[in-house]
Formats: C-alpha cells, structure tokens, sequence
C-alpha cells in the first residue's frame, strides 16, 4: 500500500506517493539518489500500487473534457 507524503528538501517541496513503510513524518528519505528529503506531511489515506498506476494521470482528461 501507498501514502500521499509531503516532501521538503531545503525550500523545495513535493507531494508525492510512497510506499507507506517509508511513510513517517520526520524521516529522511533518499530518491534516486537524491538524498536529503524529509517527510513533513503523511495524509491518511491508503492506495494500492496498481490504483495509483491506473489513475495517475486523470488531470489530462479532465482538461480535455473541460474548457479550461
């Protein structure tokens, strides 16, 4: 399962979705080979590896329907 986190490294910040075993507010975390970040937000809600995957790109087909 995966957790939404914000991530904070110097005064950069990124909302992002991780394996919830890394998730824990106040842990510094390395991403592909950039280490440094810090989890300063886990948000409650669980979601599976596969449902991310499917729906990780719903934001471009809103905008096509929409008139934005």
């Amino acid at each position: 399962m995966y957790k939404q986190v914000t991530l904070r490294k110097k005064n950069i910040h990124k909302t992002v979705w991780i394996p919830e075993n890394f998730a824990h507010k106040g842990k510094f975390l390395k991403i592909k080979g950039d280490d440094g970040w810090e989890v300063i937000f886990v948000g409650q809600i669980r979601l599976s590896h596969e449902y991310i995957e499917e729906h990780e790109r719903d934001y471009k087909h809103q905008r096509e329907v929409s008139d934005i």
